[in-house]
């Protein structure tokens, strides 16, 4: 039983979404994911907000994932606003 076979019988391609987004499906997949949220309201929606999420993920990569380097520094910063409290 793969995704598609899962998918079929449950109604609803929420599980499908994200792989649909980055291209990650079969043809035959992508083809139920279009014919299903043609007709279905909330995977529409749900769609929508995941590439939201996803946009804004990916906006702001470095905030999210910060380097090595970065966090580093964050961590060297607090440790010096932390010094400073100390010493008022």
């Amino acid at each position: 039983m793969n995704e598609f076979d899962e998918v079929s019988s449950s109604g609803h391609v929420e599980d499908l979404l994200v792989a649909y987004i980055e291209g990650r499906l079969s043809t035959a997949e992508q083809e139920l994911v279009k014919a299903h949220l043609h007709g279905c309201s909330k995977c529409s929606y749900e769609l929508g907000e995941l590439r939201n999420v996803m946009s804004a993920l990916r906006d702001n990569k470095r905030v999210f994932c910060p380097s090595p380097s970065e966090l580093y520094e964050v961590q060297r910063g607090a440790w010096n606003l932390e010094a400073c409290l100390q010493t008022t």
